[in-house]
């Protein structure tokens, strides 16, 4: 089916009857369809909401995430009563939308624990990419790249990118420290760190890692 409406209607069907992954996973049909589609942002917040709740806790940041991006696509839900309500969180949520590198730059020097950032669809180059602090950062478009020189790395800190994509070329993307995570949700990697000189064929050149894995030479690995 092409009708967006009809994935956002079947996840409202599916969260009044306590099902809210597969309510989340229509939102996101609904979604690919029609990005800004208002309703599905708030059901997609609001299934994550549901799950969150239920003892899915690694979801929190995806769910912060999905509550900025449903305020910045329709700013009057701040005064929406319903919405306020689901989510009491909405007036202290320290939201950045960044149009630039400058600005992306800048926010790096000075983040805030649990800030969600909303990047423009653009290309970011920085020299590097780092925080301390557990942070959201969304794209708002399919083709939001990051492009790291340096370093590209979280430590001891909880993060979520969404639609972000790390091209070819870019440092790999590290995670470090005991309370370290990293949550990609439809991103794309092509960059990082390859396993040996003939990466993506992995014929079994120097450096190649498959035979100590357990995998057969000649299929690409990372």
């Amino acid at each position: 089916p092409n009708d967006h409406r009809l994935f956002c209607n079947r996840a409202l069907c599916h969260l009044k009857l306590g099902e809210p992954r597969n309510a989340l996973e229509d939102c996101q049909k609904c979604l690919h369809l029609k990005p800004d589609y208002s309703k599905a942002l708030q059901r997609k917040a609001w299934a994550l909401r549901e799950l969150v709740e239920g003892g899915n806790g690694e979801l929190e940041g995806q769910k912060r995430a999905a509550v900025a991006v449903a305020l910045h696509f329709d700013p009057s839900l701040r005064q929406e009563k319903t919405f306020s309500q689901m989510f009491p969180e909405v007036p202290v949520l320290s939201i950045k939308e960044i149009h630039n590198e400058r600005q992306l730059a800048v926010a790096l020097t000075m983040t805030q624990r649990n800030e969600i950032w909303l990047l423009h669809e653009r290309e970011y180059h920085l020299s590097a990419f780092g925080t301390v602090t557990d942070l959201q950062v969304v794209g708002l478009g399919p083709r939001t790249y990051l492009n790291c020189a340096k370093i590209c790395q979280i430590n001891n800190a909880k993060c979520y990118f969404e639609n972000i994509v790390f091209p070819r070329g870019n440092v790999a993307l590290v995670c470090h420290g005991n309370n370290g995570a990293l949550h990609l949700n439809q991103c794309g990697i092509s960059g990082g760190e390859t396993s040996c000189e003939d990466f993506p064929e992995c014929n079994g050149g120097p450096g190649c890692v498959a035979p100590s894995l357990g995998k057969q030479i000649g299929r690409a690995h990372v």
